[in-house]
């Protein structure tokens, strides 16, 4: 929809958890695999929001499925024990909600992921495994209500939102007994950039129309993420399942000029994408071989 013009108007330290270690039970012992290859996939589902303050606000049900590669060995480079390769895909109806432009239900919401990870174990002992990592990630998320109308007539337009940032965690497992175990990531999203595609020129009628699409490049914000994940042995490998929480906060892009035409009339106009947050508050369940 046309929602409200864009006119003009490192990073931190991740906490570590050590505080989890301190309520493992002293029988706890890792849970990792000894070597070579292993993988998982299972599906998700969460609940997804985005806001951007005193503008607009979208927010509905995700559903999607998360697959990892991960390969542990001594010959790896110095300082590597692990390297990870994880994807997700995930899709969903959202509704959107703005004082400026009307309301709008149903849009198609989709998200994709893929992160390539290296770790390092600080701890590996017979109660608990701590280990840290980083890697190099890419996230996009498409909006598509182009086509579609709001309760006050406003006309929808598809948005493409790409990020590219640095994954920078702590995870800790720890054997429970009974071939059960416990895990738990914290981790900070080291922002690198991001370019938010606009297209504008799908919302183009009769009176109102827009000589290009937009695109703002972002260069400042960040994210968290946590999970806790409880495992269980079973003869093929492992059944895993917990909630998890992701968030980022992106700051206010650079600015992009158009020309709208408006009953006739030209005018240039600069656009920038408002500040804006994101949550996923979700549960997981994967198997893994």
């Amino acid at each position: 929809m046309q929602r409200p013009m864009r006119i003009l108007t490192f990073k931190a330290i991740v906490p570590m958890l050590f505080i989890l270690q301190l309520v493992l039970p002293s029988s706890a012992r890792a849970a990792l695999p000894l070597g070579g290859f292993s993988f998982e996939a299972g599906p998700h589902m969460s609940w997804f929001s985005y806001d951007e303050p005193g503008v607009m606000e979208e927010s509905g049900l995700l559903y999607g499925v998360s697959g990892a590669c991960s390969y542990r060995a001594d010959n790896l480079p110095a300082g590597i024990d692990m390297l990870r390769l994880e994807a997700m895909i995930a899709r969903g109806e959202v509704d959107y909600s703005s004082s400026g432009s009307g309301d709008l239900s149903g849009i198609d919401e989709r998200m994709y992921e893929i992160r390539l990870l290296a770790s390092r174990d600080i701890f590996k002992g017979l109660r608990s495994t701590l280990s840290w990592y980083t890697g190099i990630a890419y996230r996009r998320l498409d909006d598509s209500s182009g086509g579609m109308v709001t309760t006050t007539q406003y006309c929808g337009y598809d948005r493409h939102s790409n990020y590219w940032y640095s994954p920078i965690g702590m995870e800790l497992v720890a054997r429970q007994g009974a071939g059960w175990s416990i895990g738990g990531t914290l981790e900070y999203d080291a922002f690198w950039g991001g370019t938010q595609v606009s297209d504008l020129t799908d919302a183009n009628n009769a009176s109102y129309t827009y000589s290009d699409d937009l695109e703002n490049s972002q260069s400042s914000g960040y994210g968290w993420r946590a999970a806790l994940m409880f495992r269980q042995e079973v003869g093929f490998g492992a059944m895993s399942f917990g909630p998890y929480f992701r968030y980022w906060n992106i700051d206010r892009s650079d600015v992009d000029t158009i020309v709208i035409t408006e009953n006739g009339v030209q005018r240039v106009t600069g656009f920038v994408e408002p500040d804006n947050n994101s949550s996923e508050y979700g549960m997981a369940v994967s198997i893994s071989f």
